[in-house]
């Protein structure tokens, strides 16, 4: 994700726990600019299942905006890409958190995710995936039309080839005699070709 105004979390500012960044489809709904947002708090109202109308029994939280970040697909390119709100903290329903690990020591990196996972959030389970397998899952469909569609196409060559090579045997069957005709005459093979 490129940032475009302000920065991206630091682990070393505390305050950062409670910070937000925005990608442009937010910025764009706030009727504002990257520059003139960073900096200022939002309110965000709490959704009690994560969508749909907000829980009114919640108070809403607030965050400090201390980025813009560019337009990215979080979603399936089918999708318009709407306003997004990034936190650090993970969220209340379903405790998803990103983490961008070095390709080095994967397993280790895992194996240590897992760990602090379970002293911070001891009740409930760790599991994980790659965002490229996510990504994969979500253009299944799209994959697998195009694997038909490129079998269908070599299908279609190969029956017309057949009916090119069916329709060329027909015309030279009927002009048998035309053939012999012009080969008495004298006619070489390519011509008569």
């Amino acid at each position: 994700m490129q940032i475009i105004e302000g920065r991206d979390f630091d682990a070393t500012h505390k305050a950062d726990s409670n910070a937000v960044l925005l990608n442009m489809a937010a910025v764009k709904a706030l009727n504002t600019t990257p520059a003139d947002v960073v900096g200022k708090t939002i309110i965000r109202p709490v959704h009690s299942l994560g969508f749909g109308p907000p829980d009114s029994t919640q108070a809403p939280i607030h965050g400090l905006v201390i980025g813009v970040i560019e337009y990215f697909p979080y979603r399936s390119m089918h999708h318009k890409i709407e306003p997004l709100a990034i936190s650090p903290m993970p969220h209340t329903i379903d405790r998803i958190i990103h983490v961008c690990l070095p390709a080095t020591e994967m397993g280790e990196k895992i194996a240590d995710l897992e760990r602090k996972w379970k002293q911070v959030f001891p009740d409930f389970g760790f599991d994980y995936w790659f965002v490229d397998e996510e990504f994969g899952r979500m253009y299944e469909n799209e994959t697998q039309i195009a694997k038909l569609t490129k079998q269908f196409s070599g299908l279609a060559m190969l029956i017309t080839c057949v009916g090119l090579y069916g329709l060329a045997a027909f015309v030279s069957k009927q002009r048998i005699k035309e053939i012999g005709i012009r080969k008495t005459l004298g006619a070489s093979n390519g011509r008569i070709l």
